[in-house]
């Protein structure tokens, strides 16, 4: 059976009066109940309800009394004796109505609802609402067996056919469990502890009644128990996009209970407040200091917060502007909204929901808006810098000792720093060095100009310096002891009550990493309060009736106003410490240019810088001098210093220069011959680099230094001449040797010029460099050289050579290296002659080395040799040919010889038609 009413929630909700007011004809529940009043309540709400949407009510009673009931309707103030006199309210028992002739027929009690439900609405009534006790059934009346097959019927015979609604009473503590489990069995719907729920366990009256009944309810459970699963996995993607949709809300979001615990922080609540979830949630608000301010920026009280105000009074609060002020000092401005939620009660709010947005820009742009009217309204003062400057007592600048701001600065750029924030606040200022010596003195006007002169006055003395000392001029105590030097010392800013009462801020002035002194101002609003007026009078020996004129002469600052000139004071200290860091540079850059120019003279190095827009070049007398010239005769036009280049190198130098000018190189290195004033010309070494560009990349200025290498060039040359005999010399003496060895071995004569043809075809295409290639070619031509204390007899041995012969051979590589091992040449050519029969997988000769042991000089000497002996004829054997080579070095490429090498050489062959030559 489908139920006509539909859209129940389980359970409803926790206003019973409302969950009882939207029950619908049709609709059949039982009343589970403990507690008399919780039955009160309900069946007081159920019969009211009904009266007041035109339904005839019917109650039966049975343990209690008509007059009982009608006690409790009065005890809730219902009068319901007028329903009783119309006939819309029916009080009967149940001997009149369940157990009427003396025992229940469920049939029978059917019949006298259908009849009472046609009754009403013949008599104008929309509907019958009836309910009954059922206590009746614990007597033993005749047919109360048959209670549950009642109940089972009515949800067949009555509720889906006439518009009539029942609950049914059951107290459960009175009847045995198996009836109630019979109970929840036959009712669509159940009330219980001011809750009703659409009942998960009905079942159907046919499935009820049915014989097979035990067997169907287990079926069911079952089904039961997959609706269930169906249901917790819909709670829970609900529950996943409620989150979801939680936490991409633009706005902050809390749920908070009335205890003050934090339930749910969405994830823009996380970013506006800049408190994490795990540090909030399940704690009390009351756990986290919020630092929540008004919009004047006195703190926000506690008992105003509109969560607070939502859960003591029920009502939602709508746009309330709040500050946090965060540690860093920054305030996130925030609009709040607050909306109750009730308890089944209905009277106290349980819990309230807070939304809110981030303001800050929307804040920001109105403070701004307040400065440019604040600032448009105040009448400005064209001499705003003599009025700060009548210092009675004189300039304490006089007495400073240190000076490095005050030298650095300067008196008067200092004043019109200050000027920028002091004309906001119209209070006192001052600047000091990191020892106390004031940069600029106590600047000051109105309330505190005149203070600061009378506490001058207090000191007795015409002496700035004995003033300072006396501890009696209260106005600088307070300004340096109490804000500025603490300032300095924690390197932090100070805000303090100064004694004038008002407050001082201090900043430290930071350059080159340190604290090189600090800054200050008073702010605020002097003082009304006349006892206030009057301690002040006293402490600094003034009028009274004065000093209240000069509060009352002071126009207030707003607060935005005094945020605005902080920031100003901050800045203020930041462009000073910059223009301390550019002077102390600059006095470092003279002294580095002094000792430089020291330096290149010392040194004798000519100095030139050329300025690309004038094309004039500025030298140093060294530059001049070192070719002969004085410098008054050297042009300074560029076109005239390259005239001076010798007309060889003139092509040479240009290019490398215009690579320089072009970007394409950072700077230049170029030897090059100029004339000297005597006609002859003198090698220069040019090192130069461009260091200013114009926006388009062009070169605007380059400088560089021209260094005396005559000599060494001389030198030079003279050196490589002597290399190049040496060379000739020792090329001689390899080929001499070279030649012996093939005199002893008739059958090998040409072999190390052979294999020196190929190593350095080998060596060649694979890039290495020329004076590799050279050592590589004389190693090869004499690889063999070893051979020479083998006796002929052996080497010219047509048969297999014998062990021991053998082992004569294997020693040629060692006897080689030591014929050249003492013998100095750029590139290891001993070596290469010692390692030239080794192979890569160690099975070579003498010393069995392997893999990167082996240097590639000896292993492209190693191939070449293969080659070529492979395809040459031998007392032994006769030639192979040049495929059969090849064939080997393929085949044991990586194993015995080098796979790049074996590559290269097969190319040579295969792809350039490589050939010997005789």
């Amino acid at each position: 059976m489908v139920l006509k009413n539909v859209g129940y929630h389980e359970p409803y909700g926790y206003d019973l009066r409302k969950l009882l007011s939207n029950l619908k004809p049709h609709d059949h529940l039982c009343l589970l109940y403990e507690d008399k009043k919780v039955w009160a309540d309900t069946v007081v709400h159920y019969i009211h309800e009904g009266l007041k949407q035109n339904q005839k009510c019917f109650y039966v009673v049975d343990e209690n009394t008509a007059q009982e009931i009608r006690g409790i309707f009065s005890d809730k103030d219902i009068d319901i004796s007028e329903y009783e006199n119309t006939g819309q309210f029916t009080i009967a028992k149940e001997r009149d109505t369940y157990t009427r002739g003396g025992h229940f027929d469920p049939d029978s009690m059917i019949k006298l609802l259908i009849s009472e439900t046609e009754k009403a609405l013949d008599e104008g009534y929309d509907a019958l609402r009836v309910t009954g006790e059922m206590t009746w059934a614990l007597r033993g009346i005749k047919g109360s067996e048959k209670i549950l097959e009642y109940e089972a019927k009515l949800n067949r015979d009555l509720f889906p056919n006439y518009p009539c609604t029942a609950i049914c009473q059951y107290d459960i503590r009175r009847f045995d469990p198996e009836i109630i489990k019979g109970v929840i069995l036959t009712h669509p719907l159940i009330i219980k502890d001011r809750k009703i729920y659409r009942n998960f366990y009905y079942i159907e009256p046919e499935d009820f009644l049915n014989q097979k009944k035990d067997e169907i309810q287990v079926k069911h459970w079952l089904d039961n128990l997959e609706r269930e699963n169906q249901l917790i996995e819909a709670i829970e993607n609900k529950e996943e996009e409620y989150r979801t949709v939680f936490n991409t809300l633009n706005e902050g979001v809390i749920l908070q209970k009335n205890t003050g615990e934090i339930l749910s922080f969405n994830n823009n609540a996380e970013k506006i407040l800049g408190v994490k979830k795990e540090d909030i949630v399940g704690k009390s608000s009351t756990d986290y200091d919020w630092q929540m301010i008004e919009e004047d920026g006195s703190d926000f009280p506690p008992e105003k917060h509109p969560s607070i105000r939502t859960l003591e009074t029920g009502e939602p609060c709508k746009d309330i502007v709040m500050g946090q002020k965060k540690k860093d000092g920054s305030i996130t401005w925030i609009n709040v909204n607050t909306n109750p939620i009730f308890g089944e009660n209905g009277e106290k709010p349980k819990a309230v929901v807070i939304s809110f947005s981030d303001i800050t820009k929307r804040k920001k742009a109105e403070q701004k808006l307040d400065q440019i009217k604040w600032m448009l309204s105040v009448k400005k003062d064209k001499a705003s810098r003599e009025k700060y400057e009548a210092q009675p007592y004189g300039s304490l600048t006089e007495l400073n000792k240190s000076g490095l701001i005050l030298k650095s600065v300067g008196e008067n750029i200092l004043k019109d720093i200050a000027l920028d924030y002091l004309n906001l606040l119209e209070t006192s200022t001052a600047i000091y060095e990191k020892n106390g010596d004031y940069a600029l003195g106590i600047f000051s006007s109105s309330w505190c100009s005149f203070l600061d002169s009378a506490s001058r006055k207090l000191c007795k003395t015409e002496d700035n310096e004995k003033a300072l000392k006396s501890g009696k001029w209260l106005c600088h105590e307070c300004c340096w002891k109490e804000a500025a030097k603490p300032a300095i010392e924690k390197e932090k800013p100070t805000d303090i009550p100064c004694e004038g009462g008002l407050r001082l801020y201090a900043v430290p002035i930071w350059a080159n990493g340190k604290v090189i002194g600090a800054m200050n101002f008073g702010y605020g609003n002097p003082p009304k309060d006349e006892d206030k007026l009057k301690e002040i009078a006293e402490k600094y020996s003034v009028d009274i009736d004065k000093l209240k004129e000069k509060s009352k002469e002071y126009k207030p600052r707003p607060p935005f106003i005094v945020e605005f000139a902080k920031e100003q004071l901050h800045r203020s200290a930041r462009l000073i410490g910059t223009i301390v860091e550019r002077s102390q540079a600059m006095e470092e850059l003279k002294a580095i240019n002094t000792r430089l120019q020291m330096a290149y003279e010392g040194a004798g190095l000519g100095i030139w810088d050329q300025n690309f827009r004038t094309n004039k070049v500025v030298r140093t007398g060294k530059w001049a001098e070192m070719l002969g010239y004085k410098p008054e005769e050297i042009d300074e036009m560029v076109d005239a210093w390259k005239e001076l280049i010798h007309p060889e190198d003139k092509k040479r130098v240009e290019e490398v220069v215009q690579k320089t000018n072009a970007g394409v190189t950072d700077e230049f290195k170029v030897a090059h011959r100029l004339k000297c004033k005597s006609g002859e010309y003198k090698w220069v070494l040019n090192w130069g680099r461009v260091i200013e560009r114009d926006s388009n990349g062009n070169p605007v200025r380059s400088t560089g230094i021209h260094i005396d290498i005559d000599e060494l060039r001389k030198t030079q040359e003279a050196l490589k001449e002597s290399m190049n005999q040496l060379k000739k010399i020792s090329e001689s003496a390899i080929n001499a040797l070279a030649s012996a060895v093939d005199l002893r071995d008739p059958y090998t004569a040409g072999h190390q010029r052979k294999v020196a043809q190929l190593a350095v075809a080998i060596a060649k295409k694979m890039d290495l460099d020329p004076e590799r290639i050279d050592s590589l070619r004389l190693a090869a031509l004499v690889h063999d050289a070893g051979k020479i204390q083998v006796p002929s007899e052996i080497l010219n041995k047509p048969g297999k050579l014998s062990d021991l012969e053998m082992s004569l051979i294997k020693e040629h590589p060692t006897v080689g290296w030591k014929l050249f091992k003492n013998i100095e040449f750029t590139y290891p050519l001993a070596e290469m002659i010692y390692q030239h029969h080794e192979r890569l997988d160690g099975s070579g000769y003498p010393r069995g080395l392997s893999g990167d042991e082996i240097i590639l000089e000896a292993r492209i000497i190693a191939v070449a040799d293969v080659v070529e002996a492979m395809s040459s004829h031998r007392p032994y054997r006769q030639a192979l040919g040049i495929d059969a080579a090849l064939e080997e070095i393929e085949k044991n490429a990586g194993k015995l010889y080098d796979p790049e090498v074996v590559k290269t050489c097969i190319e040579l062959f295969k792809e350039e038609g490589f050939e010997f030559k005789d």
